[in-house]
């Protein structure tokens, strides 16, 4: 099922201070090949006046969970490959003036379960705006809330043009998430940029059970002394906590070399990393953990591209105890096959540590996934998806009841994209 919410709290994360640039490639990306196929033309997707869009996604799948003894069940546990059923549905509005960006958006997801007579939804809603106050200075500002049963334990990144986010996640006890942020830049001299900001997310669970939160609060200064090199220095703190465990005061060191430019002459292949540290405090001392992120992104011909890309750093995640130090790795490839067809698939691995003390109390995950896509028009898609998920926990982590500390679930689904706007001309 798309989810829709996580997509969008996703979109708030992305003012945060430490968070990276934005990879560029040459001008003919494969979502320019062949726009206005199915969707809106990239071209003209802000315009100065109002436009509302209806995106609907249903589909028919067949999953399987691999049963294991002592391992939790709930409702997205599928033996002997169940059969089961979902609708998605999202309406979103943007819009451009002089100086402002605005963004909104409200989801609803619907998935049932005919064997066992389950129906569960999912609610969400979104909102962004991003002002020129001034030549040199730019203010955003963004929010979002979210109700679901669904949970990604290990807050895997969910693709923005596929629906199988939730078969990678545990439905156990449903929880509500606020997410808000706001951020200041401001372009000093022809090569510096100031950037200053907060950000932070609640979860609370209808069970009554604490739920992670995050707040964090920093400036940076930037400066770029080669071209898509450039020098970062700043700080920040976080405040970290999980479940029932204490949390945790994080210092996040803003001190290294961003990089954000083409390899080779012709720009088809490019390089972003950025690079950080945290020192993590809590009742039993400190530690100090690198941090960054980096993605090498190559482009195929006029239609295809792919990248790899790996993440370091302290985090939260739902249904997890106490904070953890994340690194997770992935891969994509995607492009067009003719006209109408466009194919992608991506993998995942994702490995930490939970003992913030140095001792071994390692997670591992892994996901693979392919989807395939045939444009039937502007207004319809078909499309089929697999996917593959696989986690373990160690058995020392304690981990709420309803959640498997070992799971292996793949399936298959099959549906229908249908996108049409109800204002504006696109």
């Amino acid at each position: 099922m798309k989810t829709l919410g996580k997509g969008l709290l996703v979109a708030c994360a992305l003012l945060a201070i430490g968070s990276g640039g934005t990879v560029l490639l040459a001008a003919d990306q494969p979502s320019r090949i062949y726009r206005g196929l199915f969707g809106p033309d990239p071209d003209v997707a802000l315009t100065s006046h109002p436009v509302v869009e209806l995106l609907v996604t249903t589909y028919e799948a067949r999953g399987q969970t691999l049963a294991r003894q002592g391992e939790g069940v709930d409702e997205t546990t599928l033996h002997g490959g169940q059969f089961y059923s979902g609708l998605t549905t999202g309406l979103s509005y943007r819009r451009k003036t002089r100086t402002a960006t605005l963004n909104g958006s409200v989801g609803n997801a619907l998935r049932v379960y005919p064997l066992t007579g389950l129906t569960t939804t999912e609610h969400s809603g979104y909102g962004s705006m991003e002002l020129r106050a001034s030549r040199r200075t730019i203010v955003r500002a963004a929010t979002g809330l979210l109700y679901t049963p669904f949970h990604q334990i290990l807050g895997l990144p969910i693709a923005t043009d596929t629906s199988s986010g939730t078969d990678a996640a545990v439905a156990t006890s449903a929880s509500t998430t606020f997410t808000g942020g706001a951020s200041v830049v401001r372009q000093v001299g022809r090569r510096g940029l100031l950037t200053a900001g907060y950000d932070g997310r609640v979860t609370t669970y209808t069970s009554g059970q604490p739920g992670p939160t995050s707040h964090q609060a920093g400036a940076a200064y930037t400066y770029e002394f080669a071209k898509g090199i450039a020098l970062r220095v700043g700080d920040g703190v976080r405040m970290l906590r999980a479940g029932t465990s204490n949390g945790i005061v994080a210092q996040d060191i803003a001190l290294g070399i961003d990089v954000n430019r083409s390899l080779t002459a012709s720009r088809r292949t490019s390089v972003t990393f950025t690079t950080g540290s945290s020192i993590a405090s809590n009742e039993t001392g400190h530690r100090f953990v690198a941090a960054g992120s980096a993605t090498l992104a190559h482009r195929i011909g006029r239609s295809w591209q792919t990248a790899v890309t790996f993440d370091r750093g302290l985090q939260v995640a739902d249904l997890l105890p106490k904070p953890f130090v994340g690194n997770s790795a992935g891969f994509t490839l995607g492009g067009f096959l003719g006209r109408r067809t466009s194919l992608g698939m991506r993998g995942s691995y994702a490995f930490g540590d939970f003992d913030l003390n140095g001792s071994s109390s390692r997670y591992v995950s892994y996901l693979a996934e392919g989807r395939a896509s045939v444009a039937l028009g502007r207004h319809f898609r078909l499309y089929v998806e697999h996917l593959y998920y696989q986690h373990r926990f160690p058995d020392g982590v304690s981990l709420p009841p309803d959640v498997p500390f070992r799971r292996v679930q793949h399936g298959t689904r099959f549906g229908l994209d249908i996108w049409a706007p109800l204002t504006g001309k696109l």
